[in-house]
């Protein structure tokens, strides 16, 4: 695939899979701003890859098990 000829969006979406979460987001910051929305609304984010591991979380979520 030639890189210049197709745009970003294109190769991440056709190759999603190749790709880890840290390789597509910055993690520190990622969950610095998941942590600001939970202290501001209240609600529980949970971040997980596509195996079910958690990646990123902010909130209570002792005893939760993913369903992937």
């Amino acid at each position: 695939m030639a890189f210049g000829l197709v745009p970003l969006e294109k190769r991440l979406k056709d190759n999603i899979r190749n790709y880890s979460l840290d390789q597509i987001y910055e993690i520190g910051q990622l969950s610095r701003f998941l942590e600001g929305i939970n202290k501001v609304t209240g609600i529980s984010l949970l971040l997980t890859d596509r195996h079910g591991e958690k990646a990123v979380s902010a909130g209570n979520f002792v005893g939760f098990k993913p369903d992937t």
